[in-house]
């Protein structure tokens, strides 16, 4: 398998997209599938990608995020599902160097942290429309209040996006008191189907507060 996707990088440099989720074979000593050194190749060769979807790389470090992070500027949307070496580092490569991306998948990255999303916030803020984080356990509920903040077109994450509204509504949890962002993250959760979050910007409007009343 790592052969063939260096011959692949080679043959077609102008790729756009390239999936390559469980792809790995067991044998009796080892497994074997995409590694660091097939990734980077695909990464220098191929710097046009725009999708690229390694889910389930038992061989992905960060140095395949740090070479993606390097030369693929058109990424939009990476999908690191089950790659359980990744680690912040790689997360924070790839945040700084890939300015088009808007949809990160990083769900069961179990030794992920806080702090890869920290960095996420703190790069693609703007821009991030979807992050996956399902299974990552040590990312805390601060840090996704974090990235709510910062990502206001982010979609999903809507208990930590209803946790900020309140902070907002009561000023508290170091947010100063402000009604009209309490409405503004009540309202983005609401339009997502947010039962809670519904329910409360229908309070706000009956009482006219941050919004007029109606």
């Amino acid at each position: 398998i790592r052969d063939s996707v260096t011959t692949l990088a080679y043959r077609c440099p102008h790729l756009e997209e390239v999936d390559l989720s469980f792809t790995y074979l067991h044998n009796l000593h080892r497994t074997e599938g995409v590694t660091d050194d097939s990734i980077a190749v695909l990464a220098q060769r191929c710097k046009n990608l725009r999708v690229l979807k390694i889910d389930g790389a038992p061989g992905v470090t960060d140095a395949s995020l740090e070479a993606i992070g390097a030369h693929c500027k058109k990424l939009t949307t990476l999908h690191l599902d089950n790659c359980k070496k990744v680690r912040e580092s790689g997360v924070v490569a790839v945040a700084r160097g890939c300015a088009a991306l808007t949809h990160l998948e990083l769900s069961h990255c179990t030794r992920l942290s806080s702090a890869a999303v920290t960095a996420l916030a703190e790069h693609r803020g703007k821009a991030l429309v979807h992050l996956g984080l399902e299974g990552c356990k040590r990312v805390t509920l601060e840090a996704k209040i974090a990235l709510v903040k910062r990502c206001l077109a982010l979609r999903g994450h809507l208990a930590a996006r209803c946790t900020l509204a309140e902070r907002y509504y009561h000023g508290r949890d170091g947010e100063e008191q402000d009604r009209a962002k309490a409405v503004l993250h009540t309202r983005l959760a609401a339009e997502q189907g947010y039962m809670e979050a519904q329910d409360r910007l229908g309070d706000l409007y009956e009482h006219g507060e941050g919004v007029e009343k109606d």
